[in-house]
């Protein structure tokens, strides 16, 4: 299928919906008149008893027309012209009711884009036409009534568009049926004292336009070949432009929008870019500090090439106070200072396959970063090693040269893809997959939060995604496992009756030493369950149920003394007493407490 095709068939999915009924005679009138002057109406049903076509109940060929309708009226046409006749404002103005229009292969009247149109019509698209369609009058009311307008257009000499033309328009798409077109397209920005907005700004173009008096929501850019490289300066009018992104239809190299850097704070609204190209070196190190620290900055630079650094150093001075995300990848780096740079609002921060240097941080630097942030420095040449502190982290350091221990986190569910995937291609000592050692230091503990109805799942080397671990969800009692500050929020799936389960079967499917599966209650919704006590030389062995498997959150008493927990699970505590109890003879009584969490019981039994 062509580019055309499939491009006209979104269209119609995201446009045409619903059922159809009758035409009035009116629409009807308007509907025949407009298909019949541009394309075929034969390629529709005609009913011979009505002596009317069926426009409502869907062409012949769906392709090359489609006409959705409400209430005896056309709210959408989708239709390729066939014909060379022109495309008028009064061929649409006698419909009551049209939202959308999209015409493939358009030919129209000259100003045909100023209307007049109903009112009720929101969105026009026009595919594969000539780009003269954007040779409007300019002056007091010469302006595009279309609040979302969708243009594809081949060139014919160089087209200039106006944004004074543009003042009414809130959604704005404009691509050529070449990514190199032998003619230029630039924007204008005549507004004068006037101002407009859009919503979303779509557009292949030779130069940055300037925005001044400008507001835009989103602002998407492909840069043709031939853009103006002295247009840049315009970025300094992107004050009020929320965000960005910028594309190269071709591997050309750019700069980067340096004059970002002098737009006055007072009036910086924008909130971040994505600049998706190989960008050129900077004359100097970037500082963009004149960002507004109230709203949290955004900015992707996914693949920046190798000459964007200033003699190997990182190409910034300074950053937004609110970033939030930063991405800079697939570039030439030699180091980069991160105490320098960056602070805890961040959500993430990705360096990867920048062959960047330097020795990575032992311990998670908890007074730079949160520990919610995703930090990704793949693929580089990094050294050092890393302790647990980095456990409670989304850490990517997969393919550098990391050594040491790896911590138990990763040992525990190296095997599981994720963790392989981003800690694997280091030199750790610890993680030769042959030979892993056993996971030993699992530690789970599970609660239930009334106020969401849902239970959390916390504990030590669980693993870094849901895919660690299995549940027992016979009934698909589970509607979704989330990770929340990195506990694992379980919700009752919406279809299952009752309450929602306080206890099951989890398995860890990629433990070194082979699957697992352990019982687990939420430690607030069960007293512990003592069936027996025995002991033998000071170390009691309690067995029974609804135990925990974090012996950090279990305390234990035999007769008033207290007993050290050496082990425990579900189902069996070990402890141990320092001092010897008063009556131990045998069939002596004593007495067995056991607490998990907030909640205890106690055991009478008798020494034997």
């Amino acid at each position: 299928m062509n580019s055309t095709k499939l491009f006209c068939i979104v269209l119609s999915i995201l446009f045409f919906t619903g059922n159809v009924i009758s035409l009035s005679n009116l629409e009807y009138q308007c509907t025949f008149n407009f298909l019949n002057k541009i394309s075929n109406v034969s390629q529709f049903y005609y009913d011979p008893t009505s002596v009317h076509y069926d426009f409502c109940n869907g062409a012949l060929s769906p392709l090359n027309t489609l006409v959705t309708c409400n209430e005896q009226s056309v709210a959408n046409i989708r239709v390729t012209q066939t014909k060379n006749n022109l495309i008028t404002p009064s061929d649409i103005q006698c419909f009551s009711s049209i939202i959308t229009l999209i015409v493939d292969g358009f030919k129209v009247s000259k100003n045909f884009l100023l209307g007049p149109f109903p009112e009720s019509l929101y969105s026009v698209s026009l595919i594969n036409g000539n780009a003269s369609v954007f040779n409007v009058d300019t002056g007091v009311g010469k302006s595009i009534s279309i609040p979302k307008l969708i243009v594809r257009v081949y060139l014919s000499g160089p087209l200039n568009i106006y944004f004074s033309s543009l003042l009414n328009v809130q959604s704005f798409y404009l691509t050529t049926q070449t990514l190199q077109p032998k003619f230029k397209i630039n924007y204008i920005n005549d507004l004068g004292g006037s101002s407009t907005s859009f919503d979303s700004f779509i557009s292949y173009t030779h130069s940055i336009p300037s925005l001044n008096n400008i507001q835009m929501g989103l602002l998407q850019l492909t840069l043709l070949p031939g853009t103006d490289l002295n247009s840049f300066s315009s970025f300094s009018t992107f004050g009020n432009v929320s965000a960005f992104s910028l594309t190269s239809s071709n591997n050309a190299v750019y700069p980067f929008p340096t004059a970002l850097s002098s737009i006055p704070v007072g009036s910086n609204e924008n909130t971040g870019f994505t600049i998706n190209y190989q960008i050129d070196a900077p004359h100097e190190l970037i500082n963009l500090s004149n960002y507004n620290e109230s709203l949290a900055v955004s900015i992707s630079l996914p693949n920046v090439g190798n000459l964007f650094n200033v003699n190997g150093e990182f190409p910034f001075s300074a950053l937004p106070p609110n970033l939030v995300l930063f991405e800079l990848n697939n570039g030439e780096i030699d180091d980069i200072n991160l105490n320098q740079l960056f602070n805890k609002e961040y959500n993430l921060i990705s360096l990867g396959n920048n062959n960047m240097g330097g020795i990575f941080p032992t311990s998670f630097p908890s007074n730079l970063l949160s520990n919610d942030i995703s930090l990704y420095v793949n693929d580089n040449k990094l050294t050092g090693q890393i302790d647990e502190s980095w456990c409670s982290s989304d850490l990517d350091i997969s393919n550098n040269l990391i050594s040491g221990q790896a911590p138990s986190c990763v040992v525990c569910n190296y095997l599981q893809p994720y963790t392989n995937s981003h800690f694997g291609g280091n030199q750790f000592s610890n993680l030769n997959i042959e030979n892993l050692e056993e996971c030993t230091t699992l530690e789970l503990n599970l609660s239930y939060d009334d106020i969401t109805d849902s239970l959390f799942l916390y504990g030590k080397d669980l693993g870094f995604t849901i895919q660690s671990f299995t549940l027992d969800n016979p009934k698909k009692w589970a509607k979704s496992v989330i990770t929340i500050n990195k506990n694992f929020q379980i919700k009752k799936s919406l279809s299952s009756t009752g309450p929602i389960a306080k206890g099951f079967n989890i398995t860890f499917p990629y433990l070194p030493q082979g699957p697992r599966t352990f019982e687990i209650t939420a430690y607030n919704q069960f007293n512990p369950q003592i069936n027996s006590v025995t002991e033998n030389s000071n170390v009691f062995t309690i067995s029974g149920k609804y135990f925990a498997y974090n012996c950090d959150v279990i305390n234990v008493s035999i007769s008033g003394e207290t007993c050290v927990v050496s082990s425990c699970n579900f189902n069996q505590i070990q402890c141990q007493i320092n001092n010897q109890i008063q009556s131990t003879s045998v069939g002596s009584i004593a007495t067995a407490f056991v607490k998990v969490m907030d909640v205890s019981s106690t055991f009478d039994f008798s020494f034997y």
